[in-house]
C-alpha cells in the first residue's frame, strides 16, 4: 500500500474497508479492480475502482435507509460481480454481510434454509433474476441491486472496529455449519498480515476460481486485491472444475502474479493436464502459488511444480499456509520465495521406524501467538511435540453467532501456564519447529488403532499413490465394532478409470500398500466414483460425513473383489 494511502488513514487503526476502497477509487478511479470469465475464458463483465466504489455506495444508501444498519443481510448470487458490490455495500453501510452459496437442487434450498433460521436475516441482496427464486425459499424482503433507484452514499459513516462485518458460515468439515462473527477489527487486521506476507501491491493481479461466498475466495482473494488497490481476475468454481487448464490459461492471460487453491485444485490440474491437448501457456508471472484448507500434501505440490516446470512455473512460487475461518482466514504463511519445505516425522509407536513429510505452513503474521497444546493438560507442548493449534491475534473473530456456550468452548480457551489471555481452539493438530508451524490433521477426525494415533490423511495417501485406477480424494474413518475401532477407507476412482470396470486389482494393492505403509489392516475399502466424497465449500473431504453415509449404506460402490477382507467383510 502506497505512502498517500497511509498518511491518509493514519488517524484510523485499522482503516475502515470502505475509506479503503474509496480511497483507490480517489487515486486511480479507472484502474480495473475486478474482471469475471464468464466461461472461465471469456471477459464478461470488467469494472474499474470507481465503478465499483459508485455502486457499493449505492447498495449502503438503500441499507442505511432500510436501517439494516448492525442487521444482518443475506448475499444470494449467481457467479458474477454483483455479489462483491453487495458485500462492499454492507461494510460502507454497517450493515453485516451474509455471503451464502447460490445453489440450485434440494441440497442447496435445504443448506440455505438452515443458514436463514441460524441467521435470521432482516434482509437480503440478490440480483433481479434471481429474486423470484430466492423470495420462495428465503421468505425474507429482498432487494435487488441491478434494479435500485436511490442516490449513493455520499459521506461514509463511522465504523465501529468491534462491530461485526461479516458472519462466515464454516463449510462444515466435521460437524454442522456455524456462523463466525467477523469484525471489522479483525477483517482489516488480517488484510494487513495477508499484505505483508505476501507484498502486495497495486502492480499485483490475483486469478481465482474459489467460492466467492467462502473465506478463501472472498477475503484471501478479492477483499486482499481491493484492499490493496490490486486487480482480481474471477471464474466459477464449475468452470475450473470442467476444465482445471483454464485455471493455468487465466493466469497465463493476465499476468496473474498471486492465485491459490486447495490442496486437491493443485493434484486435478496435474491428473488432468494433457501436453498435447493444451494450448501453450506461460506461468512465469506466477509469484504466489498459495495452498491451505487441508493438511498440504508434499507430494502433490511437487508434482504439480514438475509438470508446469516446462511452461515457466518456478517451484520457489510455491507458499504453502494454514488458515481457518475463525481467524478470518490467514494464519500463518512463509517467507516468499521460499518454496516448498518439509519435516520428516518419526511415528512413535512404529517398529520401523518409518518417516512421512509433512510441509511447512511457516510462521504468524502481525500480532499472532502460536501455541502447541496438550488438549488434555492444557499446557505448551515443546518444538516438536504434537498437539492442538491455538492461536491469539487481533484476527482471530469475536465468537460463533448467538452460540455463547460454542463461542466460549472454542475463542475463550486459557493455557494453564498463561490464564490471563483467551485463545482460539482450532481443533487441528500441528508442531512447531524453527519458529513455523506444520500441520498434521485434525483431532475429531485421528483414528485411535490399538492404542496406536493414525492420522487419515496417511491411509489415503497409501491409497492414492497404490494403484493408478485411484484418484487422490479419499476418505479414511474409524467405526466401532465389537472387535474395537475398524478402519474404513472410501476413495475415488480416477476419471480416466472405467467405473464399470472390475477394480480387484487396484483394491488388493490399497489393501496391501495401508499395511506396509502404516501398519493398519482396512476392515473395508470402497471404491466409488469421482465426486462422490462429500467436501466442504473449501474443498475439505467431509469424513465425519462420509463415515455416516457409509453406516447408513448410502455409498454406491464400484464392482470389486472383496474376498480377501474374509471374516471382516462388512
Amino acid at each position: 500500500m502506497n505512502q498517500e494511502f497511509r498518511r491518509a488513514n493514519a488517524a484510523t487503526t485499522p482503516p475502515a474497508f470502505a475509506a479503503c476502497l474509496a480511497q483507490w477509487a480517489s487515486l486511480q478511479p479507472d484502474a480495473t479492480a475486478l474482471i469475471h470469465l464468464d466461461d472461465g475464458e471469456h471477459a464478461r463483465e470488467r469494472w474499474a475502482y470507481a465503478t465499483l466504489d459508485r455502486a457499493a455506495r449505492k447498495i449502503a444508501a438503500a441499507l442505511r435507509a432500510r436501517a439494516l444498519v448492525g442487521q444482518p443481510v443475506l448475499l444470494a448470487f449467481p457467479p458474477g460481480l454483483d455479489f462483491i458490490a453487495a458485500v462492499c455495500g454492507c461494510l460502507a453501510a454497517g450493515a453485516i454481510a451474509v455471503p451464502v452459496p447460490f445453489l440450485a437442487g434440494r441440497r442447496g434450498a435445504a443448506r440455505l434454509a438452515a443458514l436463514v433460521a441460524d441467521a435470521q436475516p432482516a434482509a437480503a441482496l440478490t440480483t433481479r433474476a434471481a429474486a423470484p427464486m430466492l423470495a420462495a425459499l428465503t421468505g425474507i424482503p429482498l432487494i435487488a441491486i441491478d434494479h435500485l433507484a436511490a442516490p449513493a452514499l455520499l459521506e461514509l459513516p463511522a465504523v465501529d472496529p468491534a462491530a461485526p462485518a461479516l458472519l462466515q458460515y464454516t463449510s462444515g468439515s466435521t460437524s454442522e455449519p456455524k456462523g463466525i462473527v467477523i469484525t471489522h477489527a479483525a477483517l482489516m487486521a488480517n488484510l494487513e498480515m495477508m499484505r505483508c506476507a505476501g507484498k502486495v501491491d497495486r502492480d499485483s493481479v490475483y486469478v481465482s476460481w474459489l467460492p466467492l461466498f467462502h473465506d478463501m475466495g472472498l477475503v484471501g482473494i478479492v477483499l486482499e486485491a481491493l484492499y490493496a488497490g490490486a486487480r482480481a481476475v474471477l471464474m466459477s468454481p464449475l468452470a475450473f472444475l470442467q476444465r482445471p487448464t483454464r485455471w493455468l490459461q487465466a493466469i497465463s492471460d493476465y499476468r496473474a502474479t498471486i492465485s491459490g487453491a486447495p490442496g486437491f485444485a493443485f493434484d486435478l490440474a496435474c491428473r488432468r493436464f494433457r501436453a498435447d491437448a493444451q494450448p501453450a501457456f506461460d506461468l512465469s508471472s506466477w509469484r504466489m502459488a498459495f495452498c491451505g484448507a487441508e493438511p498440504v500434501s508434499a507430494e502433490a505440490l511437487a508434482r504439480f511444480a514438475e509438470t508446469f516446470a516446462p511452461y515457466g512455473f518456478s517451484a520457489s512460487a510455491l507458499y504453502p499456509t494454514y488458515g481457518l475461518a475463525e481467524a478470518t482466514v490467514f494464519v500463518t504463511g512463509g517467507e516468499l520465495g521460499s518454496g516448498l519445505r518439509t519435516l520428516a516425522l518419526a511415528d512413535p509407536n512404529d517398529a520401523a521406524d518409518r518417516r512421512s513429510l509433512v510441509v511447512n505452513c511457516g510462521r504468524g503474521w502481525g500480532d499472532q501467538t502460536i501455541a502447541i497444546v496438550d488438549p488434555a493438560t492444557l499446557r505448551e507442548q515443546p518444538d516438536g511435540a504434537i498437539g492442538e493449534i491455538w492461536v491469539a491475534g487481533r484476527n482471530v473473530a469475536a465468537g460463533y453467532w448467538k452460540n455463547a456456550a460454542a463461542s466460549a468452548e472454542t475463542f475463550a480457551a486459557r493455557l494453564a501456564t498463561r490464564p490471563g489471555r483467551a485463545f482460539l481452539r482450532t481443533g487441528d493438530l500441528g508442531l512447531m519447529s524453527g519458529g513455523d508451524l506444520h500441520v498434521v490433521g485434525r483431532i475429531k477426525e485421528m483414528l485411535i488403532v490399538n492404542g496406536a494415533a493414525l492420522h487419515p490423511q496417511d491411509i489415503e495417501a497409501a491409497i492414492a499413490r497404490a494403484h493408478p485406477s485411484f484418484a487422490a480424494q479419499g476418505a479414511a474413518f474409524g467405526i466401532d465394532t465389537a472387535d474395537g475401532v475398524q478402519v474404513i477407507a472410501v476413495h475415488e476412482v480416477a476419471l480416466a478409470a472405467p467405473s464399470d470396470a472390475d477394480h480387484s486389482d487396484a483394491l488388493a494393492a490399497a489393501f496391501t500398500a495401508v499395511g506396509r505403509e502404516t501398519g493398519v489392516r482396512l476392515f473395508d475399502l470402497v471404491p466409488v466414483r469421482p465426486g462422490a466424497i462429500p467436501l466442504t465449500t473449501s474443498g475439505k473431504v467431509r469424513r465425519t460425513r462420509c463415515g455416516e453415509l457409509y453406516r447408513d449404506g448410502m455409498l454406491a460402490r464400484l464392482p470389486g473383489d472383496h474376498r480377501w477382507l474374509g471374516k471382516h467383510r462388512p
